[in-house]
């Protein structure tokens, strides 16, 4: 546990309602802060890849819950134009998700 969730905690405990955090400092609390940024970036990140996946054929049938399980497990990887991610009659063992970004690199999502 880190020592921002403990100091949290402990000034949530404080039995002096005076000098116990209010509702709104536990929510300005860094740990918190922190915690709500990354879920945030996080989400957006899952969601958009969840919606791709979605709408590929092989996907349309599958469960929601186990497209979620799919979409949590896909990591982002930077793809330099003209490498290869795999050449023809190399056996895959992952799934691969490329794409431009708005700077029109490539990146590119791994699950396996």
């Amino acid at each position: 546990i880190s020592e921002a969730a403990k100091s949290l905690v402990r000034s949530m405990l404080v039995v002096d309602p005076t000098r116990r955090l209010t509702a709104q400092q536990c929510l300005e609390h860094v740990w918190i802060t922190r915690a709500t940024d990354q879920a945030s970036s996080s989400l957006g990140a899952l969601h958009k890849s969840f919606l791709l996946i979605r709408r590929l054929p092989l996907f349309q049938q599958v469960d929601p819950i186990c497209l979620k399980e799919v979409t949590q497990r896909l990591k982002q990887l930077p793809v330099i134009p003209g490498q290869y991610v795999i050449q023809s009659g190399e056996e895959g063992t992952c799934m691969y998700f490329v794409g431009a970004t708005n700077d029109q690199s490539m990146e590119m999502e791994v699950g396996g």
